[in-house]
């Protein structure tokens, strides 16, 4: 899902703006890998879950984007589902080629099919995490 979020800041923006839950034991490990990576310093991480923090956006409640992983490009595009996956990987230097292969129209009906699936399963594999 991509929306246009309108930029009303004079502030040169992040590259991307990642959005993600915090609160997700399987989320957090997965962003903590990204943040470990080449170029995630340029990316702005944003854990929505942490009710201290603003959110930068006003087009989609706290809620639906602990639900949802989602970016926000640069040029305003807020991406959801596997598809902000593919944004990320493009930000990334090692995942670069990845990214651009899952920006693919055929590809990335695909990514986003299998997050779809990950998020109906999600619920069991964080209760196994938590259990550890």
């Amino acid at each position: 899902m991509v929306d246009k979020i309108a930029d009303n800041s004079t502030q040169s923006p992040q590259a991307l703006t990642v959005f993600f839950d915090g609160s997700c034991p399987i989320c957090s490990k997965e962003i903590d890998f990204y943040k470990m990576r080449a170029g995630a310093n340029e990316l702005s991480w944003v854990d929505v879950s942490d009710e201290k923090i603003a959110i930068p956006i006003q087009t989609r409640s706290r809620d639906e984007l602990m639900a949802r992983f989602h970016v926000l490009s640069s040029n305003g595009e807020l991406v959801s589902g596997g598809a902000a996956f593919a944004e990320l990987w493009a930000s990334l230097p090692a995942f670069k080629i990845l990214g651009k292969f899952f920006k693919l129209p055929i590809l990335r009906f695909l990514i986003d099919f299998g997050y779809d699936i990950f998020l109906t399963l999600r619920p069991k594999f964080q209760n196994f995490f938590h259990k550890k």
